[in-house]
């Protein structure tokens, strides 16, 4: 499609916006399934890649939610 009112479809993981929430270390972050394709989290190389982007960003990585 050449329309030139097209967006462009977005690309994840934005790396873009992980660089700003790095820049936040209060902000928690978790590693879960997309909405649209939640059996992709359970490929072990998806998660791999999302732990090494945790790792490279210094992201405050949660493994659960707290009950208040």
């Amino acid at each position: 499609n050449d329309n030139p009112n097209r967006k462009a479809k977005l690309r994840y993981p934005n790396m873009d916006f992980w660089k700003i929430v790095s820049e936040y270390p209060d902000v928690k972050v978790f590693i879960g399934p997309d909405a649209h394709k939640p059996e992709t989290v359970s490929i072990d190389y998806e998660i791999e890649y999302a732990l090494s982007k945790v790792k490279e960003f210094n992201l405050n990585l949660q493994t659960r939610i707290k009950n208040h």
